[in-house]
């Protein structure tokens, strides 16, 4: 993050990063992190680009770790189906 980005800012994606691991399937279990961090790293570019980043962010980074869930729980299903 940018030095001048809000506390706000900082505390929000903390905690989306946090609920995030809870949301894709088999992640509890692996220290491989990179799908959600790639999500969440996105969201913070692409919501730097607005005028209120710290209103944009929460809902872009539950937008893409959401995608990332839905992403991994389709990988676990090809993976059992193989």
């Amino acid at each position: 993050l940018p030095p001048e980005a809000p506390p706000g800012l900082l505390t929000a994606r903390d905690a989306i990063q946090r609920n995030a691991a809870g949301e894709v399937p088999g992640n509890a279990e692996r220290a491989d992190k990179a799908p959600i961090l790639l999500a969440l790293n996105e969201a913070e570019a692409m919501a730097w680009q607005t005028m209120y980043p710290h209103l944009v962010f929460p809902a872009l980074a539950t937008e893409k770790v959401q995608a990332v869930a839905a992403w991994s729980a389709h990988q676990h299903r090809v993976r059992r189906a193989a």
